[in-house]
């Protein structure tokens, strides 16, 4: 573990220009005594987690106390993660915004859960769409557009779409993930690593807090120590970005 945050700090040594990080976790709404968990974690080094957060599964209650938190921490913001998580695809690869429901179906679902999603946080929802899997199909594209969003968060492996006015910020790094789809062994911090000596600038690092075990939450712990100590480590958050996007595009009018 030592080598390999070492590895992270002699890249970002040799960095020529600052790298950005953002952290993503996904499926608020799941396991609350895991998310706050996670957020604490992080939080304690100062860094704010963008939250892919499940319109149907998250409550009134649960709502409340993560409001709450936000405030006074200011180590979390919410986003919009699908609707209700659930697969609606016959075959193939999980998708809950795929070609087996009608467009209408979907546009039903996505206008649902940010309404769900407002009401619920007082508004303080940032225009992001993550949708489970990481997997949508092009007609979801359009919608989203049309409701509102700013931006489209997937994994950087994910099948190219049309993005339209969307901005696609991807995470590169899915820090549970122990095997590649070949099977070979992969260590996030060396994927970190190697992200930056190839001349990253932005590097979005994803978490699911409902899975996470201890010894990979202290190393995330390690990470952000790392991270919030280097200079030329910074930090972003998806709803900066999507607000960014926003003053842009008041800017042009």
């Amino acid at each position: 573990m030592r080598a390999l945050l070492e590895s992270v700090t002699s890249a970002l040594d040799a960095a020529p220009s600052p790298v950005t990080f953002f952290f993503r976790n996904d499926d608020a709404g799941w396991d609350d005594p895991g998310l706050y968990r996670l957020l604490e974690t992080l939080g304690a080094h100062g860094i704010t987690t963008d939250l892919a957060t499940i319109p149907a599964a998250v409550t009134a209650d649960q709502a409340a106390h993560l409001g709450r938190y936000m405030r006074a921490s200011g180590a979390a913001r919410v986003h919009q993660h699908g609707y209700a998580h659930q697969n609606h695809e016959t075959e193939g690869r999980k998708c809950e915004f795929g070609p087996a429901r009608s467009v209408e179906r979907r546009w039903a679902d996505i206008r649902a859960g940010r309404d769900r999603l407002r009401d619920l946080f007082h508004g303080a929802v940032d225009p992001v769409f993550t949708p489970p899997w990481n997997r949508c199909d092009q007609d979801t594209l359009s919608i989203l557009a049309r409701e509102g969003f700013r931006i489209l968060s997937r994994d950087v492996t994910a099948t190219p779409l049309a993005l339209g006015p969307l901005q696609e910020v991807p995470v590169a790094i899915d820090w549970q993930k122990s095997r590649d789809r070949q099977g070979a062994p992969v260590q996030p911090l060396a994927q970190i690593a190697q992200l930056v000596t190839d001349g990253a600038g932005l590097i979005g690092v994803m978490t699911h807090h409902a899975t996470i075990d201890p010894v990979q939450l202290a190393q995330l712990g390690e990470l952000g120590r790392v991270l919030t100590t280097h200079p030329r480590a910074s930090f972003d958050t998806l709803g900066a970005m999507a607000a960014r996007i926003d003053t842009a595009s008041g800017d042009r009018k």
